[in-house]
């Protein structure tokens, strides 16, 4: 089994597709942390200045809005049509501070590379094991190893811990870009004014990042079991990306949109985020719906991951079974 195992990761590895997707991944990485770099400053003195020019400039707008209010205006109206500034706007609220943080964009990061990560897991997937269906490949090697389980597993194996491996190297390029971009041209702490102390920041960041593992090796999975079951790359991303994106969007409108809380992408949602909440509609007596925040129902990360996993191992199971009994040619 290592030997098949060596073999796979070797051609997942030498495939043009997967080449390429590097190359794009790389570049992609490269033109945030130039976006970044470009839109953030650590001229925090600057900043401060050009709120004081903006505040200046709302309180003279505001100052001519009342005097020409004042000039055309009645004076038993004046009270009604021309109130004074009340706003309570200071110089604060048109500072915008121009660091970039990176304590309050990492888990934006991760949830990027994951969201990315998982999308690349999917076409690579689908396209490594349907592409040996459809060129034959996958026949020829029963030829040399007749025990089909084992060689789907090498094959299933090769391409999902492949795409987690690509997407984990990406995400922490990603990291490393951002990182040099906060020590540069911002900070390792965070910049919100009303921030709550994170004492468990790190532990929180870190389990993020694993759930975010988990997220792309499931899509991944989904996509391998698909390539397997249909044999076309085509077909294998048609139903995933179609389901996705049109099914759930259809099933998910029913019972007044209530389905869609019940679907794969709420649980892969409650995964990585840890949760995933909504409100549950209630009648009132005069038969209208309303929402209350004392009806609110929850899916945490573990139930999700089970309900997830459950879900792509009935799939493989179909595949599996499938490819046992049907005539490989």
């Amino acid at each position: 089994m290592s030997r098949l195992l060596s073999v796979e990761f070797r051609r997942f590895f030498a495939r043009r597709l997967t080449r390429w997707a590097g190359v794009v991944l790389l570049l992609g990485i490269a033109a945030a942390g130039i976006g970044t770099f470009a839109t953030s400053s650590k001229d925090v003195a600057a900043a401060h200045r050009s709120a004081q020019r903006h505040y200046e400039a709302f309180l003279q707008d505001q100052q001519a809005f009342r005097t020409d209010c004042l000039a055309h205006t009645p004076p038993d109206q004046v009270d009604e049509q021309c109130p004074p500034d009340e706003s309570g706007a200071t110089v604060e609220n048109f500072y915008s501070d121009p660091r970039f943080s990176f304590h309050d964009h990492v888990g934006d990061l991760l949830t990027t590379g994951c969201v990315i990560g998982s999308l690349l897991g999917l076409i690579l997937a689908a396209s490594v094991i349907g592409a040996e269906w459809q060129a034959g490949t996958f026949a020829s090697l029963l030829t040399w190893e007749p025990r089909r389980m084992r060689v789907a597993a090498a094959k299933v194996t090769a391409v999902v811990v492949g795409s987690l491996a690509i997407a984990t190297v990406a995400t922490a390029l990603l990291l490393g870009v951002e990182s040099l971009v906060a020590a540069t041209h911002g900070t390792f702490t965070t910049v919100l004014r009303e921030a709550r102390p994170q004492p468990h920041f790190a532990k929180q960041t870190w389990a993020l990042a694993g759930r975010a593992a988990l997220v792309v090796m499931l899509v991944s999975g989904i996509g391998a079991a698909l390539a397997l079951l249909l044999r076309h790359t085509v077909a294998a991303l048609g139903v995933a990306i179609g389901y996705l994106i049109v099914g759930e969007g259809i099933i998910g409108s029913l019972r007044h949109g209530d389905v869609r809380h019940h679907l794969l992408q709420s649980r892969l949602d409650a995964l990585l985020h840890g949760r995933y909440e909504w409100f549950i509609p209630t009648r009132g007596p005069d038969g209208s719906v309303g929402f209350s925040s004392d009806h609110l129902a929850v899916v945490h990360a573990l139930n999700a991951g089970i309900e997830a996993l459950i879900f792509v191992a009935l799939l493989f199971a179909v595949a599996l079974t499938i490819l046992q009994r049907r005539d490989v040619t």
